[in-house]
């Protein structure tokens, strides 16, 4: 969060316009709110960049991608120690493209060593989410890329 304050206090240097940006904004994204407060109460750092202006996409398709990408951020960071535990989140958008990356630390290769192909687990809900991240993504007319640097997961959907 405090990344998100930098950020936002280097574009919106009063304090009003600040509030109004951050409340404006988390109605516009609770899921990302939400989130934000989980990771919080579980000792996850987190790094959050968010553009001014956003493309427009449906409320639905963003808490599908951004819920979703970010369960299996903070599921991945519940497994390491508390030190460890980081989770990056950058959205940014020009005109026609909206440029959603979310990263976290990892102790491993994810992609070498477990895939990222559906698994169900106990719940009949669970591993589920990229699949409805790879639907929606594809129903956008967008990209869904994984990969790994420098210790970190990425997930970057181009919409």
């Amino acid at each position: 969060m405090q990344s998100l304050n930098g950020y936002l206090y280097s574009e919106i240097p009063d304090i009003e316009g600040m509030r109004r940006y951050l409340a404006e904004y988390t109605q516009r994204t609770p899921i990302l709110n939400a989130k934000l407060m989980f990771c919080r109460e579980k000792g996850i750092q987190t790094e959050v960049y968010v553009c001014r202006k956003l493309k427009q996409i449906s409320e639905v398709d963003m808490c599908s991608i951004l819920g979703n990408a970010l369960d299996n951020a903070i599921e991945a960071q519940l497994k390491l120690p508390v030190n460890d535990r980081i989770i990056g989140i950058s959205i940014q958008s020009d005109e026609d493209v909206l440029d959603i990356v979310i990263k976290n630390a990892i102790a491993e290769s994810v992609l070498q060593h477990q895939g990222l192909e559906y698994t169900s687990k106990k719940s009949s809900r669970h591993g589920y989410g990229i699949k409805i991240i790879k639907e929606t993504v594809q129903q956008l007319d967008g990209t869904l890329d994984f990969y790994e640097k420098d210790s970190f997961f990425y997930c970057e959907i181009i919409l």
